[in-house]
């Protein structure tokens, strides 16, 4: 039914029940036509109210018609306690409201959860770092009564931790100990001070004090007042023991309990100045044993330490305020002995006359484990006029003179000489020059040839020579062992490697120079470098270098230490193409066994066997052996100093067919050797 309709029965409706306006007026119209149906009053529109009445009976009639309709929608009775749909919207947004309430609050107790775990995470964490310091640490309250101790004070104390808290001092220490204890709470606690004092704290009933070394410090509130004091204390007590101990071993000798090399120098130094303004003199003599060595090695170290006590025992006879006794070392005593006299040869023959005294003492046998022992000594002097003043010198010079004492017989007694102290210096000068040739680069390196039987050239050995700008040329003899000592060796030996593989790649593109091997010269302490393997390696890879044609020469005293790592070494070197050659064969103490261990490719016969291979038999044998046992390992046999035909052809008669000596060429510049095979 369109609205049109809907008014014209609504009109009807109204017209016939004209006398319910009042209930009619009560009613509420449908939105639709009470905004858009204009009121209407009585009296009005009579044509439209005639036209109602004439439709109004069929209506009435049919009671399924709009009138019907109409009248029972009026009719109808109001519907009781509907809810309007806001009502529901909010009651939606209560329950979410309600639901977030909820969510936040378990968001908040989660969070509160962990933070509790945190913080007990984090008291647990500080009171195991607290319990693993070692130090006592505690906080007393302003009655410097304990509020915290940590475990290592409750082991220190004996006591649990809730035992202590809530206690003062005396329930844990003496009074005595509290008295000091209470002054230096005082003054953090009323003062503010912040204390840092070594406490001597000696425990109830304990048999002796523990020394402690304490920080006190106070601790404030916010406004800057002072609540309680916190305390670390660290038992010192074992530390200064051990202090004094270190301190007894850096002063004395821990065997024999004489002074030791350091207690001696102090002691000359004060000996030369009090010497020096009285204008006096004095000796200092150097002890060594004979034959010490043999003793240890025989009968044990026991016995040898035995030895040592006794002689230390004899010897501190012959001490007083001015003249010490002390042990340098090993089997080294040292007796420094006061002269009150200026006169040099007085000087000297109170020495001598003491340093006899001292062998006529030593004639006398030692009681060493139930046997008796008689050691002889030797004995070196040097004269405090000597020293100019500084103690190691003078100590020096003593030793200088035990070496010369020595070296002409045992049981002896030899002052220190001039002539010795300026071999000293030689050496010491060679050392310095030789670290500035090696900066300057005033080394060369020489070759000299090696050849086969039948005349070709198979190889050279690199041998270094070193002119100096102002004593010209100075032998490897009197450099390489000074080198050898000084380290200088390490410098030396990686800049004649490198100068090596650099001859090498030039002849790589000589013409007959080509297939040359070039050996090299290698030290014992040059060899067990750990950088040396790895130093190869770049120099090889520097020049691009065939390894096989660079030969490493060594001795046998590379093979009688440390046997392992040689061989873990020299196999290492193998594999990446390097040959080995033995020098000087025959002369070391290596075991013949390590031959069959180590992989060499060359034997060298020292030339002191083949100088006089032609006039000595044993050396002959010598040869011959050498020659034989090379040819079982199936090793190159090398003979060196080959001077003469006749030496060559004997050699060859044994079987060797390889030669190196001024007969086939001396050693010369590189160059020279090159012009003469290649020809350029």
């Amino acid at each position: 039914m369109n609205l049109k309709a809907k008014l014209l029965l609504f009109v009807v409706l109204l017209v016939a029940n004209i006398g319910s306006e009042s209930a009619i007026a009560a009613k509420s119209f449908p939105v639709g036509v009470h905004e858009n149906t204009p009121q209407l009053t009585l009296n009005q529109h009579n044509d439209l109210l005639a036209i109602i009445d004439s439709h109004l009976p069929a209506w009435q009639a049919d009671s399924d018609s709009a009138y019907f309709d109409i009248l029972r929608y009026w009719n109808a009775p109001m519907q009781q306690g509907s809810i309007p749909h806001y009502f529901w919207w909010l009651v939606i947004a209560l329950l979410l409201g309600f639901v977030s309430a909820v969510l936040f609050s378990l968001l908040m107790w989660r969070r509160i959860v962990e933070k509790n775990i945190s913080l007990w995470q984090t008291q647990q964490n500080l009171n195991l770092i607290l319990d693993s310091v070692d130090a006592h640490i505690f906080i007393k309250d302003m009655q410097q009564r304990y509020q915290y101790v940590n475990q290592n004070m409750c082991k220190f104390s004996g006591r649990e931790q809730h035992e202590i808290i809530g206690q003062t001092d005396s329930f844990l220490y003496t009074e005595a100990t509290c008295q000091k204890l209470r002054e230096n709470d005082r003054r953090v606690l009323e003062e503010g001070e912040r204390v840092v004092k070594e406490e001597i704290n000696m425990l109830h009933g304990a048999d002796s004090a523990q020394t402690f070394l304490t920080v006190k410090l106070p601790l404030r509130r916010e406004d800057g007042t002072i609540y309680s004091l916190c305390g670390i204390s660290t038992n010192m007590t074992d530390y200064l023991e051990i202090q004094k101990q270190l301190r007894r071993l850096a002063l004395y000798d821990g065997l024999t309990g004489l002074a030791n090399r350091y207690s001696l120098l102090e002691h000359l130094k004060k000996q030369l100045i009090d010497s020096r303004d009285a204008r006096q003199d004095g000796a200092l003599l150097i002890v060594d044993l004979d034959a010490f060595k043999t003793l240890n090695d025989t009968l044990g170290h026991r016995v040898g330490d035995l030895l040592l006590k006794s002689v230390a025992e004899r010897l501190q006879a012959y001490a007083s305020e001015q003249n010490l006794v002390a042990r340098l070392g090993a089997d080294e005593f040292a007796l420094v002995r006061h002269i009150p006299t200026s006169s040099r040869a007085e000087v000297i023959a109170t020495a001598q006359w003491f340093a006899d005294r001292l062998l006529e003492d030593f004639v006398l046998p030692f009681t060493l484990d139930r046997m008796q022992y008689i050691a002889s000594v030797t004995i070196g002097i040097a004269l405090f006029s000597d020293a100019e003043g500084e103690a190691k010198q003078l100590l020096q010079k003593a030793e200088i003179a035990l070496y010369r004492a020595k070296a002409s017989g045992r049981n002896s007694v030899c002052f220190f000489d001039p002539l010795m102290q300026q071999q000293i210096q030689r050496r010491s000068q060679l050392e310095r020059w030789l670290r500035e040739a090696i900066i300057q680069e005033q080394l060369e390196l020489y070759v000299q040839p090696q050849v086969s039987s039948d005349q070709q050239y198979v190889g050279m050995e690199a041998l270094l020579r070193w002119n100096h700008p102002e004593e010209g040329f100075i032998a490897p003899a009197d450099f390489i062992p000074i080198a050898e000592a000084s380290g200088l060796i390490y410098p030396l030996g990686d800049w004649v490697l490198r100068k090596a593989c650099q001859i090498l790649a030039e002849w790589a593109v000589t013409p007959g120079m080509e297939k040359l091997r070039l050996s090299v010269n290698i030290s014992t302490r040059q060899f067990r470098h750990q950088r040396f393997v790895e130093y190869i390696d770049s120099c090889i890879e520097e020049f691009a270098v065939d390894p096989d044609y660079l030969e490493l020469e060594v001795t046998e005293s590379l093979l009688i230490e440390d046997i392992e790592l040689v061989i873990e070494r020299m196999n290492a070197l193998r594999k990446r193409g390097l040959r080995f050659s033995l020098d000087d064969f025959g002369t070391g103490y290596a075991s013949l066994s390590y031959l069959k261990l180590l992989p060499f490719n060359k034997l060298k016969i020292d030339q002191s066997f083949v100088q006089d291979v032609l006039t000595n038999m044993n050396d002959e044998a010598i040869v011959s052996t050498i020659i034989t046992l090379g040819q079982s390992l199936d090793l190159v046999v090398v003979a060196e100093g080959v001077e003469t035909i006749e030496q060559a052809m004997l050699l060859e008669r044994y079987g060797c067919h390889v030669y190196q000596g001024y007969y086939f060429g001396k050693p010369a510049p590189v160059v020279e050797w090159q012009q003469r095979i290649s020809g350029s």
